[in-house]
């Protein structure tokens, strides 16, 4: 994906391990819902590139796996990225690009104009 994916890979390329499968997909999001032990952000209190790279991974997650009721802390923090004006721009623009994806049909219809 375009936008989506010049935003990845400053820290650990989360999209990469639910794609290649080198971890199963829900161990990925059990790490992210770990990491958000009392944390707003990924590494923190402040948003940094660690939560940029996590964007298209969520994003990918939210397409691929189910895991709102399982990891609710997982939600909550993929929520306040999605309100975040850089996130909702990039997702705008990238949206044309949407049928390109090998999971198009599984994008969550909130992304969808």
């Amino acid at each position: 994906m375009g936008n989506l994916s010049r935003i990845s890979g400053i820290s650990i390329n989360f999209c990469d391990l639910v794609l290649v499968k080198a971890l199963p997909k829900s161990q990925v999001v059990d790490m992210v819902e770990e990491q958000q032990n009392s944390k707003i952000w990924i590494t923190g209190e402040n948003f940094s590139m660690a939560d940029c790279s996590a964007v298209p991974a969520l994003f990918y997650a939210d397409t691929l796996l189910s895991f709102w009721e399982s990891h609710p802390k997982t939600e909550a923090y993929f929520e306040r990225l999605l309100e975040r004006s850089s996130v909702k721009r990039t997702l705008t623009e990238d949206e044309p690009d949407f049928d390109m994806d090998p999971f198009s049909k599984r994008i969550h219809k909130r992304f969808r104009k």
